[in-house]
């Protein structure tokens, strides 16, 4: 059995839209199945489905007893739930022909067959569901569950996947919410045959899970042809694929030869293009540093920006193989064959598929011509393409250039300033502390006359008196004695750099 593929690689498969012509063949009966209060089985209207034990008999699809013609899908179900552990309590009767639980009903993929049945694990209410699908259509069924179940889901309800599951070919978890509603449906599938378990207590429905598909695992490995089977194989199945019908396909190996390297023209040689290794080796391009634009004026201006050179892309090599799709007899059938559920299988008349593959064997040679001629072309316009690069390459270091020496101008600039600015700042210093000193001296020189007066009054008062013997003649203010430094001229901005009238 191929390993398990992830649910994730289903989005965007080209089979989504394929017309379900399944349902021609499908034994669909209504069920209405409640699990804690909440419908699990689709709802599609009629009948409810035939309840019976394991063996019971279906309706065919032309309402007749199809007890001659049970196909061994019918009884693998139907032995699959006889195996069922039996421990389980079950809730009510097996439904024969019920559709899937809901919400993924509402997808338009109907199965031949299914049986549902919901049981009790531990006090916990969970339903089991296997359907089996024609063939090759089971791994399609799955994959639009998935891509289409929200969509198509009623309004109330949102339908999401929460992760995977690993049990048989693929499988997923989803969860089911809305108002009132609450629980999760886990999926899987090994061929044609799905297996659902729907509930709320996750640790349930792991179990019922894998104790459902122990029990269908052995009933369906005689049956299947491929538990493994893809997307695609929905294709070999006729009535269900339509106009998109391949039968089964095989890759028949084609070779064409190499084709040469193509000579540079003329003309283009003239102007520079040169043949070049596949890829070509970069040129250096500098990196470029804008400097920030200084305060001050300054001169030059920077350049004019140009365009950053850009590598072409690698030419995609020469393609000197192709497979080319030849049909071939579909006797076994894809998934779990044709005899699982009594498809149809499709027309093959050899002489109209024999003209078929003859056909493809020619268009895939015209193919690989075609791209041979692609790569010629390809590789000049590379070679030409690399010719621009390295003139934007040269472009690009000529301003590089430019910018480092519009930078390196803006830096002398910038010193100056800087110098010009800590000369200032010093000369400022240098001024005000000359200043300060004049100050001082005419506020001492003041108030010394001042002394020397008030001493002279007291003198002409009386020369013996206290205040005259203590006090006179006044002390000369120390200030005085500090020579007063010469003035410093101020010192002078740097010359504008800037040409006359910028």
């Amino acid at each position: 059995m191929s390993p398990p593929r992830r649910w994730r690689a289903w989005v965007g498969n080209p089979l989504v839209g394929l017309p379900a012509a399944a349902a021609a063949v499908a034994l669909l009966s209504v069920v209405g199945l409640v699990l804690l209060g909440l419908p699990v089985l689709g709802l599609g209207g009629g009948d409810d489905g035939e309840r019976g034990g394991p063996d019971a008999t279906p309706a065919g699809p032309d309402g007749l007893s199809v007890a001659a013609a049970r196909t061994p899908a019918h009884r693998v179900l139907a032995r699959t739930f006889a195996a069922l552990p039996g421990d389980w309590e079950p809730q009510g009767e097996l439904l024969a022909a019920a559709s899937v639980p809901h919400p993924l009903a509402c997808v338009d993929v109907v199965p031949t067959v299914a049986l549902s049945r919901t049981h009790q694990l531990g006090g916990d209410d969970v339903q089991v569901t296997v359907a089996a699908y024609a063939a090759g259509v089971g791994a399609d069924a799955l994959a639009r569950m998935v891509e289409e179940v929200a969509a198509c889901a009623p309004s109330a309800v949102g339908v999401t996947p929460v992760g995977e599951l690993d049990l048989g070919a693929e499988g997923v978890r989803l969860a089911v919410s809305g108002t009132d509603t609450d629980y999760r449906v886990l999926v899987w599938r090994r061929g044609d045959v799905l297996g659902f378990v729907s509930g709320t207590v996750e640790q349930s429905l792991d179990a019922a899970a894998a104790a459902a598909d122990d029990a269908l695992a052995p009933e369906l490995a005689a049956h299947c042809v491929t538990e493994g089977s893809t997307r695609e194989d929905a294709l070999r199945n006729a009535a269900y694929a339509g106009g998109r019908f391949t039968g089964r396909v095989e890759r028949r190996l084609l070779r064409g030869d190499r084709v040469p390297v193509p000579e540079v023209p003329p003309a283009y040689a003239t102007a520079g293009v040169v043949a070049t290794p596949l890829p070509a080796p970069p040129a250096e391009a500098v990196e470029v540093d804008l400097p920030a634009v200084p305060a001050h004026p300054h001169w030059p201006d920077l350049p004019a920006p140009v365009a950053e050179p850009v590598r072409p892309e690698p030419v995609v090599p020469q393609r000197t193989e192709m497979r080319a799709p030849q049909r071939v007899p579909d006797a076994d059938g894809p998934g779990c064959g044709w005899a699982f559920t009594a498809t149809a299988e499709p027309d093959y008349d050899t002489a109209s598929v024999e003209r078929e593959n003859t056909a493809a064997i020619r268009r895939t040679r015209e193919a690989l011509t075609a791209d041979g001629e692609r790569w010629r072309v390809d590789v000049l316009a590379y070679w030409i393409a690399h010719r621009t690069y390295l003139d934007q390459v040269a472009a690009w270091n000529a301003y590089a250039a430019e910018v480092e020496a519009v930078a390196a101008a803006w830096a002398v600039t910038e010193q100056a300033w800087a110098a010009y600015e800590a000369a200032h700042a010093q000369w400022e210093v240098t001024e005000k502390d000359r200043t300060d000193l004049l100050e001082d001296q005419d506020q001492a020189r003041e108030q010394y006359a001042d002394q020397g007066a008030q001493c002279l009054v007291w003198y002409e008062a009386d020369p013996n008196s206290v205040d005259y013997l203590l006090n006179c003649p006044p002390e000369v203010p120390q200030v005085l004695s500090i020579p007063v430094p010469v003035p410093l001229p101020e010192p002078q901005p740097p010359a504008d750099p800037r040409p006359a009238g910028q």
